[in-house]
């Protein structure tokens, strides 16, 4: 069995930040230099949770995941904010390899088996 490095980075859509159980945000530097040193150490792949996406009622920014998609060289995922087939389509069309589900699998959970 091959064991896979997958670190989790935690944004407020732009930065990243770091909290106490899940409150008091506070930023500790760029999403991107965090991505760009994971990737440097050959980790298999990186998830970006954007995690104050919900109280926004936003989701991850599509500009960042399209650049994120031509400045890392490994597959990424993302999760935070996605409510629907269509944000899920949004999030694979630019550049996400897989969606991370939590707050919107729990309240429907058929909602898995329609992105799948």
């Amino acid at each position: 069995m091959k064991v896979r490095v997958i670190p989790s980075i935690l944004t407020d859509g732009i930065t990243v930040v770091k909290g106490e159980k899940f409150n008091n945000w506070r930023t500790v530097g760029s999403a991107e230099a965090t991505a760009r040193l994971y990737a440097s150490r050959d980790v298999d792949e990186l998830m970006f949770l954007d995690v104050t996406a919900r109280s926004r009622n936003t989701l991850i920014d599509r500009d960042l995941l399209k650049h994120f998609t031509n400045v890392l060289n490994i597959p990424f995922s993302v999760g935070g904010g996605i409510n629907s087939l269509e944000e899920a389509k949004s999030c694979f069309r630019n550049g996400a390899e897989k969606i991370v589900l939590g707050t919107a699998a729990i309240l429907n959970p058929r909602f898995i088996t329609e992105i799948a």
